[in-house]
């Protein structure tokens, strides 16, 4: 009888185990059911699909608030029986479609926003992001820290050479040369430099340097705002370079054009009419401050506070006529003497383009298509002033043969 209530208890023991391993399962069972059905990630990814869907519809009224700077569309489609025949229109309409399906603009937005703001990758392959989201372009980091090199100290004296010549040459028809050097971002914002600029070390002297000097040993006359920077940015309390921009500050780049407006008027004898600006915060940034930036097509407005300002002209009783020849940080510096009437005529003529009058712009095919101009020399001879502007950056390469093409055909 023992025995057999042993083999009792032990059936019972297994039949409780059994019936409570039943239990476990069917709870595992529905617990598990209820994870899989309330899963954050597995609800996200069924999310993730159906705007994925959903965007090509949505695109239909996305595509015009989030237009792309820089984008070139493909060619309309123009389908026949031989492209089909030929195989061509498979070329034709796949390209089409890459680059004109519903939602691209706010998918190349998001996915550059997403690069930009997590891991600090731009999709222009010019552009390289440094500490506190700082963009460069990259020929000014090549050029402000030893990756480069230098033009040779002989190739810089010669061009000082060269215009030390073309002084001459035009001071026999009374016209006065004026060169005006200006900086790259990479001199007032190395330290916020890719740190992979940084390995290749800073250059113990640079084309400016070099310019300077050989400027000093001549008679010609130049304004440098790097010097002018330097001496005023403990009392001008602005960025002179914003991080979302390649150019100066609008801010600095009229402080400059104020001061060499008072330079132009000490030093060529002409009673100059001056200019002078006040400044005011502002929430939308003025096109240079942020041009860099609204290359990248990102969704987001940056998070800084930029500056607006206000420009004030005093008449002088002398305005003599004026050509420039420089880049693109002529823009809001050299500009704005030109609009505020300073001068009678002027020529403004920068990288590619060239006009007397904004509403009538004469394009180029080169920087160096001179002859593509008409009657170049004689607007040059028509002007009491000769100013040139450099970029740091660009000494090697100053106004791109402007300066031998005077030589040759004045």
């Amino acid at each position: 009888m023992e025995h057999s209530n042993n083999a009792n208890e032990e059936l019972v023991s297994m039949a409780s185990d059994s019936s409570e391993n039943i239990s476990a399962a069917s709870k595992n069972f529905e617990h598990y059911g209820r994870n899989e059905a309330n899963n954050p990630p597995s609800f996200l990814l069924l999310l993730s699909l159906m705007l994925i869907f959903l965007i090509p519809v949505s695109g239909l009224f996305t595509d015009s608030f989030f237009t792309l700077i820089g984008a070139t569309d493909a060619e309309p489609l123009n389908l026949s029986a031989s492209s089909f025949l030929d195989g061509s229109s498979q070329t034709t309409t796949e390209s089409y479609l890459s680059t004109n399906f519903p939602g691209r603009n706010l998918m190349v937005r998001f996915f550059n926003q997403l690069g930009y703001t997590v891991f600090s990758t731009s999709e222009n392959s010019n552009i390289a992001i440094g500490k506190n989201k700082t963009l460069y372009e990259k020929e000014y980091l090549n050029d402000g820290f030893d990756v480069w090199m230098n033009s040779s100290d002989a190739d810089v004296k010669t061009l000082v050479s060269k215009l030390d010549t073309l002084e001459r040459l035009i001071n026999n028809d009374g016209i006065q040369l004026y060169v005006f050097i200006t900086p790259s971002k990479v001199r007032f914002t190395k330290e916020d430099a890719p740190f992979y600029y940084k390995w290749a070390g800073e250059k113990e002297k640079s084309n400016y340097d070099t310019f300077i000097t050989a400027l000093n040993q001549s008679d010609i006359n130049y304004f440098d705002s790097i010097a002018y920077i330097n001496s005023e940015k403990e009392n001008f309390n602005y960025p002179v370079f914003y991080p979302t921009g390649i150019h100066w500050s609008t801010a600095w780049a009229t402080h400059v054009a104020a001061e060499l407006n008072r330079y132009l008027r000490k030093k060529s004898g002409y009673d100059l009419g001056q200019i002078n600006f006040a400044y005011s915060s502002s929430e939308e940034p003025i096109f240079q401050d942020n041009d860099l930036y609204q290359t990248m097509n990102l969704l987001k407005k940056p998070n800084i506070e930029f500056n607006s300002y206000d420009r004030v002209y005093t008449d002088g009783s002398a305005h003599p006529s004026i050509f420039c020849r420089g880049g693109s940080f002529m823009g809001y510096s050299i500009d704005q003497m030109l609009q505020s009437g300073v001068f009678s005529e002027y020529y403004y003529y920068q990288n590619e383009f060239i006009y007397s009058d904004p509403s009538d712009i004469h394009f180029t095919s080169a920087f160096n298509a001179y002859d593509e101009i008409p009657d170049l020399i004689n607007d040059v001879k028509k002007s009491g002033i000769l100013l040139l502007e450099v970029n740091e950056e660009k000494i090697g390469t100053m106004s791109w043969g402007f300066i031998d093409y005077l030589l040759e055909n004045y």
